[in-house]
Parts: structure tokens; sequence; C-alpha cells
């Protein structure tokens, strides 16, 4: 150490007085932006890296579940007599729902009963979907396919009654209009 400090004692106005070379102090603060923007385009890719990472193991994570869980199981999967009762029923709800639809156009029912028959609609048609998803947990389960099938008569049931009801009041009216008529 002693060495070191003989020679730093007999070069101090050599070490003082050199100052840096003409444009040292741009060069040096031209590299450390340039460092600086390159680490800031190091610290992005890394974001945009991770994040679609994150994307790829979340696609990945949500392929994997939907392949372990089959689609909705409806009766038709079943066997064969349940899909010819589930055609059955089918095809009649879509029958009356088409004489209702028709029905309101013709006699201008008023909208707010419209809503609110659409809404009871949807209603049995989420039911039939959380069966649809039980028959998915348990295939073939018996009570559910039960389920199924008196959700099917159900609904039919509940649309023949209201065309019933709609028809009957307008034969009343209709007859009250015609009593009228004849009175005067």
């Amino acid at each position: 150490m002693d060495e070191l400090e003989k020679i730093l004692q007999e070069n101090r106005n050599e070490i003082q007085n050199d100052e840096p070379h003409e444009g040292h102090f741009e060069r040096f603060e031209m590299k450390l932006n340039s460092s600086s923007k390159s680490k800031n385009k190091v610290r992005v890719l890394q974001l945009f890296s991770g994040i679609a990472a994150i994307f790829v193991l979340a696609l990945l994570a949500y392929n994997y579940n939907n392949a372990q869980q089959p689609e909705s199981i409806s009766l038709r999967e079943v066997s064969p007599e349940y899909e010819e009762v589930e055609n059955y029923y089918v095809q009649s709800i879509s029958y009356k729902e088409t004489k209702l639809e028709n029905y309101f156009q013709q006699n201008n029912i008023d909208e707010s009963m419209q809503e609110m028959l659409s809404e009871e609609l949807k209603a049995f048609d989420n039911q039939y979907q959380q069966l649809c998803d039980e028959m998915k947990l348990n295939p073939g389960d018996e009570r559910i396919v039960n389920a199924m099938i008196d959700h099917y008569q159900a609904k039919l049931g509940v649309i023949t009654q209201i065309l019933l009801k709609l028809e009957a009041n307008k034969q009343t009216t209709d007859n009250h209009e015609n009593d009228e008529n004849t009175e005067l």
C-alpha cells in the first residue's frame, strides 16, 4: 500500500491536471441514454412476453377443461326412445309457440303481456339448460331424464293454457261486441 501512496504523491500534479478529452461528457451522456433506451425496450419486451405467456396458459387451461366436459346432453343422447319423446315435445312446443306468436300479431295483444310471456318461456329454457348440465354430470340418470320429460310437459301445458285463455277471452269479447251491436 505504501508503494501506491508513493506513486500517487509523486504524480499528483499530473493526475490533478489531466482533464478528459473534449466531448467526453457528451459521449458519456449518449452512452447512458442509449443503454437506458435498450433497457426500456427489454423491459417492455419482457412485459409483453409475460402477458402472452399468461394468455397462452389461460387458453390451454380453458381448452383442457372443455375437452374434459362434454357438450350439453339432451334426451336424444340417452336413447332412441327418448329421442322420439324429445322430438315430439320439441315439435309440439314449436308449433304452439308459432301459433301464439301469430295470435299476438293478429289480435294486437299488449306488448307488456308478450314480454311477460317471453320471460316465462326463457325461465323454462333456463331450467331445461340446468337439467342438461345435470345430465352432463350424471349421464343416463333416470331422475334427470324424468325431470326433462316433465319439463317438456309443463312447458307445453303452459303454452296450451295460455292459448286457450286468450282464445276464450277473444270469444267473450267478440260475443259482447255482437250483443251490443244487436241491441242498437
